[in-house]
């Protein structure tokens, strides 16, 4: 795995291949502040983000996942801060986003997120103040408090089926745009 990186070059690719072994996942706090990275190549080994990975990376402007990539899971704050990240478009193999995976984004405009993601953690994308829309995909079946709190620009947001499930049971999302005491509206067509 990579555990940590100190070089200052503007355009980073991880290798799949580290001393004859695989690389299948970034470590906690892996590139944690690092100020010259705007470009991030991952490559198709890895499966796992770890906590803190990149966070404060604030010059990073584009994350590049290699195609047919095995990635599950992206951990906590891991990209918490990367205020020049324009665009994400999390790949099809991701089934869970950490909690303030992206928070602090704030050039952040566009989010695809696949059907293959089940879990968006709590404030996930909260502090996106770019961000106008997003789609949630019917797969995702838990959305953390505050996953869009603070997303000051967002104007549409299309969300999986709200209300009793099938089974007679209250499926809810809890409070995305923030906390409990919210006093706005919703519309249910």
């Amino acid at each position: 795995y990579v555990s940590k990186y100190k070089g200052n070059d503007r355009i980073v690719y991880i290798p799949d291949v580290f001393n004859g072994y695989p690389v299948t996942s970034i470590g906690t706090n892996s590139f944690l502040d690092n100020l010259a990275i705007e470009k991030i190549l991952i490559p198709k080994t890895i499966e796992t983000i770890y906590s803190s990975a990149f966070s404060g990376v604030e010059n990073l402007k584009s994350i590049d996942f290699e195609e047919d990539i095995k990635l599950i899971s992206i951990g906590d704050i891991a990209f918490r801060g990367c205020s020049s990240l324009t665009s994400i478009t999390i790949p099809n193999s991701v089934t869970s986003i950490g909690q303030s995976a992206f928070s602090g984004c704030s050039s952040l405009t566009s989010i695809t997120i696949p059907d293959s993601v089940t879990s968006i953690g709590e404030g996930a994308f909260s502090r996106c103040s770019s961000l106008t829309s997003i789609i949630i995909p019917d797969s995702v079946t838990s959305i953390g408090q505050s996953a869009f709190g603070g997303c000051s620009s967002l104007q549409s947001i299309t969300l999986p089926f709200l209300g009793q499930s099938s089974t007679g049971t209250n499926a809810h999302f809890g409070y995305i745009f923030g906390s409990s005491n919210y006093t706005g509206s919703y519309n249910a067509n």
